[in-house]
């Protein structure tokens, strides 16, 4: 409610109040009447957006906070997993080249060497990523602009989506050097 309805409401209720005071035997208004019910006016549309603010952005920022952690966690699970993947195989084909090699086969060693290759540039994609992540990080407290730390958020994407085609890729080389 607004400054001149509070005042608008005030003067029509004096002129309710004058008009039945002679009726209920009364001449004059009661002050605290009269404060009573200034008291019981709904509060005014400022004061409530105020107070609906007060209530709301506490919560607000909590979910924020909290998006942004789990956003933080779910970048390190697949900063953990695409670094697991690629470095698990290229540790076992790192394995299974020394296998060949000891036994004397060494006809599917170039082949498989190009996806063990391929596994480690994964691997070190993860670290490329890694950094961009920190860079991003680093940026954002210091007070950077937007787009610098967009350009690496978008850097750690990238980065972690080739480690992934990296380790498809592999795969698929290491599976076409085995049939041979």
């Amino acid at each position: 409610m607004a400054k001149d309805d509070r005042i608008d409401l005030l003067r029509k209720a004096l002129v309710e109040l004058k008009a039945k005071a002679p009726e209920q035997g009364r001449a004059q208004v009661d002050v605290e009447s009269l404060e009573k019910w200034i008291a019981a006016l709904p509060a005014t549309d400022d004061s409530r957006a105020f107070d609906e603010w007060k209530t709301l952005a506490p919560l607000q920022h909590a979910t924020r906070l909290e998006s942004f952690k789990s956003t933080l966690e779910a970048g390190q699970t697949a900063l953990k997993t695409l670094l697991a993947m690629n470095g698990g195989a290229s540790v076992a084909l790192l394995a299974f080249l020394g296998n060949l090699i000891t036994k004397g086969t060494t006809a599917q060693v170039r082949p498989l060497s190009v996806a063990m290759l391929t596994f480690v540039g994964g691997a070190g994609l993860v670290g490329v990523s890694t950094a961009a992540r920190y860079l991003t990080q680093a940026l954002g407290s210091e007070g950077h602009t937007k787009a610098a730390r967009r350009m690496n958020t978008y850097g750690a994407v990238c980065s972690d989506l080739l480690s992934l085609a990296a380790f498809f890729l592999g795969g698929w080389l290491s599976y076409l050097a085995l049939i041979r």
